[in-house]
């Protein structure tokens, strides 16, 4: 029997805006909360920390395919759509996303 792939987190929180962009050792902690089991991804391309997230970038919506949680700024459109029956989770990082949860039924995103 084959060991089963890691669970996967998706932070895509690197704002243009230093101000909202997560830090270095914020993405390590969650990395050792995590633990070996699972797969921290962090999206590199900047992310639109305005509204609900903006559209999301192909290096988001590639990382979410499969993911378990997704992190970000909102819900972009087209994580969601990239993501959709892969993803067990959703909700965002700042207020003001209720798009996301009108736009795609099912588990929720964090």
């Amino acid at each position: 029997m084959s060991p089963s792939p890691p669970r996967r987190l998706v932070v895509d929180l690197a704002s243009p805006r230093a101000a909202w962009r997560i830090p270095p050792p914020a993405i390590q902690a969650i990395r050792d909360t995590l633990g070996t089991g699972w797969e921290v991804v962090q999206v590199q391309a900047p992310a639109t920390s305005d509204g609900d997230g903006g559209s999301g970038t192909p290096e988001a919506a590639a990382a979410a395919r499969g993911a378990e949680i997704y992190l970000g700024y909102g819900v972009p459109a087209g994580v969601v759509a990239a993501s959709r029956g892969t993803s067990n989770g959703r909700t965002a990082a700042r207020p003001g996303s209720g798009r996301a949860f009108r736009i795609s039924p099912g588990p929720a995103w964090c």
